[in-house]
């Protein structure tokens, strides 16, 4: 995506909340492939405790209390090509929490998690806004 186009589509998009162009992360997708990123469709073939990148609209924040007392948030993301989960645990929501809490796409560097026959998930261990991403890049 070209650099002066990025905020006037953010914008439109996070207060409205909608698009009337393809999935908002289309738009980003050639740039975070040269990047490393995967799409969720390629999350189920990762092995357990894989270091892998993904990005995505952040669809559901849910933070459950938890038997220790530990806060977790558990992140449903969605790409182009589906949903996916991004786990949040208290020690990277100290530095990220203000990020999932204010941005509507993410990017999260992360181990994947396995659990039962399908059950797929991302522990997050960085995690930076589409703005963040183009301004490394430049």
């Amino acid at each position: 995506m070209d650099r002066k186009d990025l905020d006037p589509f953010l914008t439109e998009f996070d207060l409205m909340q909608v698009s009337a162009s393809p999935h908002v992360m289309v738009s980003f997708r050639e740039d975070l492939e040269k990047c490393g990123f995967i799409k969720s469709s390629s999350l189920r073939w990762k092995s357990d405790g894989s270091l892998i990148k993904a990005a995505g609209r952040v669809v559901i924040i849910h933070t459950p209390p938890t038997r220790s007392g530990k806060r977790v948030m558990f992140l449903t993301m969605e790409d182009e090509d589906g949903l996916f989960d991004l786990t949040v645990f208290e020690n990277i929501q100290a530095r990220y929490a203000k990020k999932i809490l204010s941005n509507t796409v993410l990017l999260a560097e992360g181990v994947i998690t396995r659990f039962g026959l399908r059950g797929v998930s991302i522990a997050a261990r960085r995690l930076w806004t589409i703005r963040e991403f183009y301004e490394m890049e430049a």
